[in-house]
Formats: structure tokens, sequence, C-alpha cells
């Protein structure tokens, strides 16, 4: 993802193999410079993404869950919630993923911060995880 500044991220190996699948968790800095102009649009411009075949082998389609307000420590920001379908033939038990893309107002005006992870569907225990990180998120 060139397009984020400054990431960090960890990755979690769901399975092996040839591709394989993980689940990610990163943060970052979208610039305004780059098109980024509000939260809202800055988290579906990422949405679309990564609901593409160039991020996920397999890709089949996807669908947007929810998408609303989430602010943190009077910090405006916009939180997206989407579905990720893939088809893999080594892999048939994986249906796709949950993503979670967060756009958030920092005080900034170049940048705004984002936050986004993953949990393969139907798999509770990762689910629960990254929830707690993005109930977590903080803007200092």
């Amino acid at each position: 993802m060139p397009w984020v500044r400054q990431i960090n991220s960890q990755t979690d190996t769901v399975y092996t193999g040839n591709p394989g699948w993980m689940s990610v968790s990163g943060v970052g800095q979208l610039a305004t410079a780059d098109g980024f102009s509000n939260t809202k649009d800055a988290a579906r411009m990422m949405t679309e993404c990564f609901a593409s075949s160039q991020y996920y082998s397999g890709f089949t389609g996807s669908k947007v869950i929810s998408q609303k307000e989430f602010d943190r420590n009077g910090h405006a920001g916009w939180w997206i919630r989407s579905e990720i379908y893939v088809s893999m033939s080594n892999l048939p038990q994986v249906k796709g993923d949950v993503v979670d893309v967060v756009v958030m107002n920092t005080g900034r005006s170049d940048f705004f911060g984002v936050y986004f992870n993953s949990a393969t569907i139907g798999d509770s225990a990762r689910q629960k995880l990254v929830d707690r990180a993005r109930d977590s998120i903080q803007v200092g």
C-alpha cells in the first residue's frame, strides 16, 4: 500500500501455502496531498483498494456491512466494515475476510490517521482480537 505513509503493520498466519492466508492489522498516515480530503471518502477509497484482485488472490466480490462515524478523544473519524470474498482452490475453507478501515482526523491538516485490519470470515477468535484492537484506538 504505497499510498499509506509511516505504515506499521503485523500479520498473523491463518493458513500456510502458496498462496497462503493471513490476517493483517496496521496503522499509518494518509496524505491530504494524495487526494484524501475527508475521513469518510478516505475510508471509502481505502476499502475499495482492499476489495480488489490486486490485494486478494481469488477475489470474487465484496460488500459493505456497515459504515459510521468513529470518534475518539474528541477527534472525528469514519469506520467502514466490509466483507471481501474469495474463491481459492488450495484453500476452499476460506470464504474471505471481514475488513475494517478507520480513518481519523488527527488535528493535522496534511495527514489523516488510518487503521485497518482483517479477520477471516467465520474466525470468531481472530475477529474478537481485531475488534478489541479497533476499540482501543486513541488519538493523542
